[in-house]
């Protein structure tokens, strides 16, 4: 039998730190290590007032909040849309949609964030 990888980890905020163009800190916790394996999920956080900036990236993307409260924001033909995010609000967008979360609350906003890398 092939080696399977199972297990099981303890997410902590301390962890955190830079991700490559975007702010906030973040964390993968599952990268792609195998061929074929394509999975990301990061542990994620905006402090009060921190703005993660647009950005885009050809993954599909869910963002899972589990603290917090903010506002993410999408541009679909140069229209930017906005909705308020807050504890157990999923955002979800396609791949190549310009994004960005903003914590315009006072306490941190923390999710998971959830992609698959696109390989091509």
């Amino acid at each position: 039998m092939e080696k399977v990888d199972v297990w099981v980890v303890k997410l902590k905020e301390d962890e955190l730190g830079p991700a490559p163009g975007i702010k906030g800190s973040f964390k993968r916790f599952i990268n792609p290590s195998k061929p074929n394996q394509h999975l990301v999920c990061a542990l994620g956080r905006l402090d009060p007032g921190e703005d993660m900036g647009w950005h885009s990236h050809p993954e599909e993307e869910a963002f899972i909040i589990i603290s917090g409260k903010g506002l993410v924001r999408w541009k679909i033909n140069d229209q930017i849309h906005e909705a308020e995010v807050g504890y157990l609000d999923a955002f979800y967008k396609e791949g190549n949609v310009p994004h960005q979360m903003v914590n315009n609350y006072t306490e941190p906003l923390l999710g998971i964030a959830v992609k698959v890398e696109v390989y091509g």
